[in-house]
């Protein structure tokens, strides 16, 4: 339930901020809910993921795949497609960082909690 919290608020977030939109939309479920740090990183590192490799993949299916090819062979990946999970894990790994880093401090501040 939390991913798709985090989904939905990147989601709007990023059709008016810019990327890094991601860390808010990711670190304010972490604020809010109760949740241990293993689980605040899995949450928004699984939120920003699906959200990104669901986006990117609009745009590789709606013609985008020139450009995707282009950037496979810059980091010598094999196939076009494979940008797609790599946007997804790097979107993925700075959502995760930032619930973690969020739940960080809410244990801070709340150490009973």
């Amino acid at each position: 339930m939390i991913v798709l919290i985090t989904l939905l608020i990147a989601a709007v977030l990023q059709l008016f901020l810019p990327w890094w939109s991601i860390a808010i939309a990711s670190a304010l479920p972490a604020l809010i809910i109760h949740q241990s740090g293993w689980k605040s990183f899995q949450n928004g590192f699984l939120g920003i993921a699906i959200l990104w490799i669901l986006w990117a993949g609009a745009i590789y299916v709606q013609g985008g795949d020139i450009l995707a090819n282009r950037i496979a062979a810059l980091f010598s990946l094999p196939a076009g497609w494979l940008t797609i999970l790599v946007t997804g894990f790097v979107g993925g790994l700075a959502g995760a960082l930032s619930a973690w880093t969020a739940n960080r401090f809410r244990a801070w501040f709340h150490p009973s909690a």
